[in-house]
């Protein structure tokens, strides 16, 4: 007798062990999934798995959309608008360290006129602010703009 196993359409979420989202994603083998995920080099950072079942995967589908859209996790780079940064805020550590916009680029791993975009108004993606932020000792969040 062959015995159905019912597909779970499942939708998680990574965090750091400051809350900070890192990674949204669905799949209908969670088990597996999360054994890809472990050859990331961000799995280092991931402290909490929060999981949640759907009945069918474009309910599953949507609802991976929506938390990407509100959560913003860092490294869901592909589904992620470029966020605006507060460039006086992020001058201003940057030179309270004495930092060039050069240096800073290197310092957080990115080319090397990275900074320089950024502060003219370019705007960073989540996985770049994360970064920034670990580099000038803030968290991400702290280097958006408010309004």
């Amino acid at each position: 007798m062959a015995v159905e196993v019912p597909r779970q359409h499942t939708v998680y979420r990574f965090y750091d062990a400051d809350g900070v989202p890192l990674y949204v994603g669905r799949t209908g083998n969670l088990q597996s999934r999360v054994h890809t995920h472990k050859l990331k080099k961000w799995w280092g950072d991931v402290a909490t798995l929060e999981t949640e079942v759907f009945s069918d995967a474009e309910e599953a589908g949507e609802a991976e959309k929506t938390q990407i859209r509100r959560l913003q996790p860092v490294y869901n780079i592909q589904m992620n608008e470029r966020l605006e940064v507060d460039v006086e805020k992020l001058r201003r550590l940057r030179t309270d360290k004495g930092w060039s916009p050069r240096k800073l680029s290197e310092l957080a791993g990115g080319h090397s006129n990275t900074i320089w975009k950024i502060e003219q108004g370019g705007g960073a993606n989540p996985a770049t602010l994360k970064k920034l932020g670990d580099v000038l000792g803030v968290r991400a969040s702290e280097l958006m703009r408010d309004d």
